[in-house]
């Protein structure tokens, strides 16, 4: 259906540039209205429209009063946990929010908010953007724009890098940090004691020898002293 060729009734100063409301009443009456206008005139079936929150470009068919989505051969309907298509009854009224792009330009003129300003309205008349597509526009630009910068930038600081490595007086920076201490570990003072690694593990962790940087590290004399003392530990068990 032409939308464009139907009667639009709008709230001047009172709409929004969002989408509109396009209803076909019980009896076949075709009306599109904004959602002011629906609110003032119907506010019950306003409500009902607003609670039932209706995807653009999608519609609903209330049947009683309750919204049901619409589908090809009548609505949907949950029968025991499943999705049933019925019939579309003569007294239920079809509800679909209409994309501003499936207006014209003079209708989105009359139905643009008193808020809408600038390019926001040129924007909406003219392309028959929503206000969350322009922010999702708005986003997109600031993060191209964001993007393009810090291409640049990593760009320039890559140059300068580059021409400081090259230079005769260039010398590495030195690791701020810290060096992480090797030392011997259980293998090493188990092969000094003459004993599985397996019993210097136990012999450390009945000591209560911590590990130093979540293993076990030790200085030549740390670990000799190590081997003797567990050495003399297994030889009094073995006795």
């Amino acid at each position: 259906m032409d939308l464009t060729k139907i009667k639009f009734h709008v709230i001047p100063g009172q709409s929004s540039g969002s989408t509109a409301i396009y209803l076909i009443i019980k009896g076949g009456k075709r009306t599109l209205v904004t959602p002011s206008v629906l609110k003032k005139k119907v506010p019950r079936l306003f409500k009902t429209i607003q609670d039932a929150q209706i995807p653009v470009d999608t519609g609903v068919a209330l049947v009683g009063e309750v919204p049901y989505p619409l589908v090809k051969g009548g609505y949907v309907k949950e029968v025991r946990h499943r999705p049933v298509v019925k019939k579309l009854p003569k007294s239920a009224t079809r509800v679909f929010r209409v994309h501003p792009r499936r207006l014209s330009e003079k209708q989105r003129k009359k139905m643009a908010g008193g808020g809408e300003r600038g390019k926001y309205l040129a924007e909406f008349i003219e392309e028959g953007m929503t206000g969350e597509e322009r922010r999702l526009r708005a986003r997109e630009r600031s993060a191209l724009i964001f993007s393009e910068w810090t291409r640049k930038e990593s760009a320039e600081k890559r140059e300068k890098r580059e021409a400081r490595r090259s230079r005769a007086d260039y010398e590495p920076p030195e690791s701020d940090k810290p060096q992480k201490f090797q030392g011997l570990g259980a293998k090493d003072v188990a092969k000094m004691a003459k004993l599985e690694p397996t019993e210097v593990r136990k012999f450390l962790r009945v000591k209560k020898i911590g590990k130093r940087g979540g293993r076990y590290a030790f200085t030549q004399a740390e670990a000799e002293k190590i081997a003797r003392a567990a050495k003399k530990h297994y030889a009094r068990r073995a006795a």
